[in-house]
């Protein structure tokens, strides 16, 4: 009867006594090794059917089996009759005789080829995403690393599992880390860490770098787990302190600074163009530049954008825009193409600048300097007169 329930048991259970002989085995445990209950029982060890790598780990396990522990989940490799081999997930208890004496153990485990497949796929498309992927438990553990963060942070994985996450971070920002994980699993969903912090990683030779994070929470045989993307944003925050260096550099110029895509739409106005044409920048920002343009000025603004389209260079110009009160401000300009990565142009930018002062001044001059011709016209008259 008891060997009935055994065989009917859907995973393969032995049992081995204090030698490490092989004294009973059930129907499953027949099929997947491949060997018969005649075959094993009493003539087989348990050392035959692990690979030496899988029965030294159960050795060093087996002082605790024998002092009344027991053995849960533990993964060995196991060898089928053929040779082959395949995981598996053993669960182990010790038996004593009536004296109380060690007896040997019982045991049951189960195939995990399947699992283990499917982990393989799945550590195969981690490899292959762009981003240093890690997978932390709930303690904040690392359960597995992809390759990208072996080459972010400079770390094996096998470094790196069983690590707390704290590893990659800055020690003197470790705490502040932990605070941040720790309301994450307060409530755990699918969004970036430390939404409006500056986050620093650091690698295994100490340089840090900028980060950004996106976690996603998932449940794997019932632990909650944790999936971290990280990405290396030092080339970014390059970028943006280039931009930002430029926009400064931009809005404190006392010349007025306007960019168009090639349609003519207004897309940046910086504040001297504000003090120059008297419109806020909130006002200008996505409208046509022909706002600017007196009545017998409107085709000038295409037949620009047509000569840069042509290759052709434009050199400083001089020109009259119009005053948000409508009063015409004589201006010189200066052209500049926007290009794109590929060299083609995309836009267009122009520098303003105020010359009505100079124009005044040089009417002033004219009118001065044709006053003081027709003066000397006059004398010329005069003297022309007397000698004649």
């Amino acid at each position: 009867m008891t060997h009935d329930i055994l065989d009917a048991v859907p995973c393969a259970i032995h049992s081995v006594d204090a030698e490490g002989v092989l004294r009973e085995v059930n129907a499953t445990w027949s099929a997947w090794l491949g060997y018969t209950a005649a075959e094993v029982v009493g003539r087989m060890r348990l050392a035959e059917i692990l690979t030496p790598a899988a029965y030294a780990g159960y050795c060093a396990l087996l002082p605790e089996l024998r002092a009344g522990g027991r053995l849960a989940q533990v993964e060995l490799q196991l060898v089928r009759k053929d040779s082959s081999t395949f995981p598996a997930l053993l669960n182990a208890t010790a038996s004593y005789d009536e004296r109380g004496r060690f007896a040997g153990t019982r045991a049951g485990f189960i195939e995990i080829s399947e699992r283990r497949r499917a982990e393989e796929r799945m550590q195969h498309l981690l490899d292959a995403a762009p981003d240093a992927t890690i997978v932390t438990d709930a303690r904040g553990r690392i359960v597995s690393v992809n390759r990208q963060t072996e080459r972010l942070f400079g770390f094996m994985a096998a470094e790196l599992v069983g690590q707390a996450i704290e590893v990659l971070v800055p020690a003197r920002l470790g705490e502040a880390h932990e605070g941040h994980r720790t309301r994450f699993l307060s409530v755990p969903k699918s969004r970036p860490m430390g939404i409006g912090l500056d986050l620093i990683a650091v690698r295994k030779d100490g340089s840090e770098f900028p980060i950004e994070i996106s976690l996603s929470p998932f449940e794997e045989d019932g632990q909650r787990l944790v999936a971290a993307v990280v990405r290396d944003i030092t080339e970014r925050r390059k970028v943006e302190m280039a931009a930002s260096r430029l926009a400064a550099i931009v809005d404190s110029s006392d010349d007025a600074i306007v960019s168009t895509p090639l349609d003519g739409t207004i897309t940046s106005w910086n504040g001297a163009a504000e003090r120059l044409f008297g419109y806020p920048a909130a006002e200008m920002l996505g409208r046509s530049m022909t706002i600017l343009l007196p009545a017998d000025r409107v085709g000038e603004e295409p037949q620009l954008r047509e000569r840069l389209l042509r290759g052709e260079h434009i050199g400083l110009f001089e020109t009259v825009r119009l005053h948000r009160d409508g009063r015409p401000i004589d201006v010189s300009v200066t052209i500049s193409s926007i290009r794109d990565r590929a060299g083609a142009i995309v836009g267009v930018s122009k520098v303003t600048r105020d010359i009505s002062a100079r124009k005044h001044t040089e009417a002033a001059a004219k009118i001065a300097s044709d006053r003081l011709f027709d003066a000397i016209e006059s004398i010329d008259d005069a003297f022309a007169i007397f000698d004649g």
